[in-house]
């Protein structure tokens, strides 16, 4: 069972994916129709950055999340 903060993680976590999907689903729909990218240069290398950066706060999120616990404290 999902405690208050893992919760409230999720619903973060669930609306910063949304937005970047959005945002992807933009880009590639632009990629599909013109053959080419609407962003270059520095603006695609800080939304690649910007993506990693939300995926390793994810899995960072989850590991934490999953650790064993006992007694109520997390195990490490």
């Amino acid at each position: 069972m999902l405690n208050v903060s893992q919760s409230v993680a999720l619903d973060y976590y669930h609306e910063q994916t949304t937005k970047m999907m959005e945002e992807t689903n933009h880009h590639t729909q632009i990629l599909e129709t013109k053959g080419r990218l609407d962003i270059s240069g520095i603006n695609l290398k800080k939304y690649i950055g910007k993506t990693l950066v939300l995926k390793n706060r994810i899995a960072e999120n989850l590991y934490i999340s999953i650790l064993p616990r006992k007694h109520g404290k997390t195990k490490i």
